[in-house]
């Protein structure tokens, strides 16, 4: 029988929030280097799961760690691009 077509052990209870992302999709989840997890790890910036060598991060975690660290725009500022005043000096 071939156990690479099994499902891991608990991988059927797992929902999209408990989904467990290595170091490598976390950071391509995210958009950054995999260098960079290391360093927000090491800073404990970002929450991980470690036990010994295993590493791993949970997607509930890195879409919190993204939504605190969201910048919106001021609803009352409207972008206006550099170079584009509508008043000119005479």
């Amino acid at each position: 029988m071939n156990n690479s077509v099994l499902p891991k052990p608990g991988a059927a209870h797992r929902t999209p929030e408990t989904q467990l992302f290595t170091k490598a999709a976390a950071a391509e989840h995210l958009g950054i280097r995999p260098r960079t997890i290391d360093d927000w790890r090491a800073a404990k910036a970002i929450p991980c799961i470690q036990r010994g060598r295993y590493i791993r991060f949970l997607r509930a975690d890195l879409d919190d760690f993204l939504s605190r660290h969201r910048v919106t725009a001021k609803p009352s500022s409207p972008y206006r691009p550099r170079g584009s005043r509508t008043s000119h000096r005479a």
